[in-house]
């Protein structure tokens, strides 16, 4: 038998020379011991793959046996007394484990030096460096608890607030770090994170929702929580909570928690926080519809099937991804049988409406909603979902449908408008209801809208067209001092609003929800003015407002149920929406972005070493006219591209191009000597984001070669990176 063994699946699929390990006539062989492969060891965490062929007494007739593999088990047993055992430990935890100590990450705070840290608000026993800023808590207590701190010195002080999120201490737990979430999961999942890394999936998926709703979903970072107490439930909220039935350790099904239902439950989070409630009365429908949460997940995990390497999908991983929604669509044919049957057998009673059916409406759905995406597109999915925006359908179109008939008809309506079909007929045969005049009514408007869907994505500030300021929301629920002081630091006011239409303006962009706005009588009682100084010409005070005499002296929108402003106390929490007048915030400063456009490296400080320089080129790039690309090296060479900033907290992007051999020469990034990726073979022009902590940090750009061979252009390419500084 020929034998082929290593960590690499291609490699031992096609047989490369490095993978073999002999003919054998035994039938076993060592691995991981002296005078076999990997005479050092197997590496925890790291999965090996092997194949047999059968060769025939001729010498020549081979019969290619399959690829099997095996995983070295991870343990984190925290002795080496940090988190330094997982790869993942680059990315801060922001969330922690009741009774395991937590050490927070410095604010970032726009001051000089030196800044005297103190804590105004923070649950017992959390104490934080005077000089530092790193808050710690040696014994967290499960909650979400509200951290306050105070940045002072001679220029005068800065509030920083945020949430700590701390989960309840169960056995065997770990917590995973990706870009925007912290998954705390026991030693055998956080095992198959390492083997699979579905952290760019996760991390896609957190930003394909957050631009698909225009705003996150929570402020700060997203926790879900393995809870054993739950069996087979899931609910919704930060943490996402996620019973252990769901938790499969295999190479398929491990992938429903990270596609399934992380997204179907941020797909709740994102519905409660624009609060769509046009289309969910709580009435039969609702239980097919269900938040809209499949039209998330199966639009983006068709995003995923036409964009795998944009998710981290390679290799093995993207086989198994494959094979996962096989799976998930023999679930969907599955669970709409019973459906499909009762929907003859009530046609043949005379009585073919989906209001009347008790089973499983949500997998009756999926279904439906599957059927949808492969008939018209994915884009029929993401489109319903933008038409639903606080942006997206008028206000007043919304209200019409005031009825559960008129809802289902609005929304089929969209649908309908969506693929340029009439989808009438095609409901009525799945047993929904529909209002055929209400239909002909609304359907102007709504291929109006959507004709003009809001665009996906997401930014902080919006530029207003009746007024051409720049408005902004604070990223978690303040008191109204601190979102003065916010608002204050942002070079801006809280908001004045002078007309109905301003109001409608910031009700559909921001979403129907209660926001501080810059209105006051503290300085004398019933007299109502503007922070900015502006003259009251317009109020919208709701019924019997403002009431609460000198104990409540600010105003806040109440968009919930009812549309109109009302007065509060100044420990209310609500975000806050900010006024700018100009610059435009949403300008980067310079010099925040490198292009490299003056054809040289002037613009930052940076440096070259290795066995070559790197150089600007007008050969290749992603914008412009030039981009930065290593010198010409050979086997076994590499050479480095660095640069150190003093950073803010945020994330560096940049894009990135290679041409390369497949697994052996890579171009690598790096921030503080700690690899963060790593990219070879043949890659287009792409994107990526890294997060950054507050400081001195060192980015460093390598391109190295193996031993030997060269495939493609040999190189790589690097453009337009943006620095949190």
């Amino acid at each position: 038998h020929d034998v082929y063994f290593s960590d690499n699946f291609d490699d031992v699929d096609t047989g490369a020379v490095s993978t073999f390990q002999g003919n054998k006539t035994a039938t076993s062989f060592d691995v991981g011991l002296p005078g076999g492969p990997y005479p050092d060891g197997l590496v925890p965490g790291a999965t090996y793959y092997w194949r047999i062929d059968e060769v025939e007494a001729d010498g020549t007739t081979v019969h290619k046996g399959d690829v099997w593999s095996f995983t070295i088990s991870l343990v984190e047993d925290f002795e080496t007394n940090d988190c330094s055992f997982f790869p993942w430990s680059s990315y801060p935890h922001q969330s922690g484990i009741a009774g395991v100590a937590f050490t927070g990450v410095s604010a970032d705070v726009e001051r000089g030096a030196p800044v005297s840290w103190t804590l105004d608000q923070a649950p017992s026993g959390m104490t934080i460096g005077e000089t530092s800023g790193v808050p710690i808590w040696m014994n967290p207590v499960a909650g979400s608890h509200r951290i306050r701190l105070r940045a002072t010195n001679a220029e005068g002080y800065d509030i920083i607030e945020w949430n700590l999120v701390v989960a309840d201490a169960y056995a065997d737990q770990i917590l995973v770090a990706t870009k925007h979430v912290d998954f705390v999961v026991s030693s055998q999942m956080a095992s198959w994170m390492n083997q699979w890394k579905p952290h760019d999936l996760i991390d896609g998926a957190w930003e394909w929702l957050r631009d698909t709703v225009g705003q996150q979903t929570y402020s700060g970072r997203q926790m879900v929580l393995l809870d054993p107490s739950m069996g087979g439930g899931a609910h919704s909220g930060n943490p996402i909570r996620m019973g252990p039935n769901w938790w499969k350790n295999d190479p398929v099904h491990g992938w429903y928690v990270f596609t399934t239902l992380f997204v179907h439950e941020q797909a709740h989070n994102a519905h409660h926080l624009v609060r769509m409630p046009e289309y969910n009365d709580w009435s039969w429908f609702d239980p097919f519809v269900h938040n809209m949460c499949e039209f998330a997940q199966q639009a983006f995990i068709t995003d995923v099937l036409q964009n795998p390497q944009q998710y981290g999908l390679t290799g093995m991983a993207w086989i198994n991804y494959q094979a996962f929604v096989r799976w998930l669509e023999n679930d969907y044919e599955h669970r709409y049988k019973p459906y499909a049957a009762w929907l003859r057998k009530a046609s043949h009673d005379g009585r073919a409406t989906a209001r009347e059916y008790s089973g499983d409406t949500y997998g009756a759905w999926q279904k439906i909603v599957h059927d949808l995406s492969v008939d018209f597109g994915p884009g029929i999915l993401r489109g319903t979902l933008l038409a639903y925006r606080p942006d997206g359908l008028p206000r007043s179109l919304r209200r019409e449908a005031y009825t559960s008939e008129r809802r289902v008809t609005l929304l089929f309506s969209v649908l309908s408008a969506l693929s340029e079909t009439d989808l009438r007929q095609r409901f009525r045969d799945l047993g929904f209801p529909l209002d055929d005049d209400f239909f002909v009514a609304v359907r102007p408007q709504v291929e109006v809208t959507i004709m003009n869907l809001p665009t996906p994505g997401y930014q902080m500030w919006h530029q207003s067209p009746l007024t051409g300021h720049c408005y902004g929301l604070t990223s978690l629920d303040i008191n109204q001092d601190e979102a003065v002081r916010c608002a204050s630091r942002a070079g801006g006011k809280l908001v004045t609003i002078r007309s109905k239409k301003e109001m409608e303006w910031l009700k559909t962009t921001f979403g129907p929800r209660p926001f501080w706005i810059g209105l006051s009588d503290a300085s004398h009682e019933g007299r109502w003015t503007w922070l900015s100084g502006e003259q009251v010409t317009y109020t919208n005070w709701m019924g019997g407002e403002p009431n609460g005499g000198t104990h409540e002296n600010y105003a806040a929108t109440n968009w919930w149920d009812q549309e109109g402003w009302i007065d509060v106390g100044q420990a209310s929490l609500f975000q806050a929406i900010i006024e700018v007048i100009e610059p435009d915030p949403n300008t980067p400063k310079s010099p925040q972005v490198e292009d490299f456009e003056t054809n040289d490296f002037s613009q930052f400080p940076w440096s070259s070493h290795g066995d070559e320089s790197w150089d600007t080129t007008g050969q290749e790039s992603h914008s412009g006219s030039f981009s930065a690309q290593p010198g010409s090296i050979e086997d076994g060479e590499s050479t480095t591209l660095e640069v150190s900033l003093d950073c803010v907290s945020g994330d560096i992007t940049f894009y990135r191009k290679v041409s390369s051999e497949l697994g052996y020469d890579h171009l690598e990034f790096y921030i503080d000597s700690v690899e963060m990726d790593k990219w070879s073979g043949e890659e287009d022009w792409a994107e990526v984001s890294f997060q950054v902590v507050r400081g001195e940090r060192t980015f460093e750009w390598t391109y190295s070669k193996d031993g030997s061979a060269s495939e493609g252009d040999d190189t790589a390419w690097i453009d337009d990176i943006v620095f949190p500084n």
